[in-house]
């Protein structure tokens, strides 16, 4: 996308049935994480961050886990561009806001085990970068309408289909669809 074009993003949120909003959005320098989010739209230039987090529902404290993610991996991309050989957001980055998220979780002890997930995109002219962990996904919708998976789950489910252990359709127990340790 040349740089001189504006980009167009919309979003809203739900809370589903659980009783707080466990997710968050960092957008335009701001968090979101209300319980419904009526679709809003921005108009931004293509330089930006994107993140969503996804707090893990069975976790304690996932909506905090969410806010202090997002906030955590935004600063961590601010503060060390270097960190990647382009200055975009890279793994490294998501590492350190996974300490920074811990150190802040670790100062209650109704907050051990919260977790999240993150997906983050930064766009930069037309350049694109990609992160992901867990199972929230990034996809691409072409103006042809189609649509590309840009990431792929964390899950064990995941692990076996891409050892051709699984196969995709078919239902497992749940303790599959847990999170695993990206690659």
């Amino acid at each position: 996308m040349p740089t001189n074009e504006s980009l167009c993003v919309a979003f809203c949120m739900g809370r589903g049935s659980c009783p707080t909003q466990q997710d968050a959005i960092w957008i335009n320098d701001k968090v979101f994480q209300q319980p419904n989010h009526a679709s809003s739209e921005f108009r931004l230039e293509a330089d930006t961050l994107f993140i969503v987090a996804d707090g893990v529902a069975v976790s304690p404290s996932a909506a905090r886990a969410s806010k202090l993610a997002v906030r955590a991996l935004a600063e961590s991309v601010k503060a060390h561009a270097g960190w990647s050989f382009d200055g975009m957001i890279a793994a490294r980055h998501v590492r350190a806001a996974q300490q920074r998220m811990c150190e802040a979780l670790e100062k209650r002890t109704l907050d051990y085990g919260a977790s999240t997930t993150i997906v983050a995109v930064q766009l930069r002219g037309n350049e694109l970068a990609m992160v992901n962990t867990g199972d929230s996904r990034a996809y691409l919708l072409r103006r042809d309408g189609t649509i590309q998976m840009l990431s792929r789950d964390h899950t064990e489910k995941q692990k076996l289909l891409d050892e051709g252990t699984a196969t995709e359709g078919t239902d497992y127990a749940s303790v599959y669809d847990s999170l695993s340790d990206p690659d």
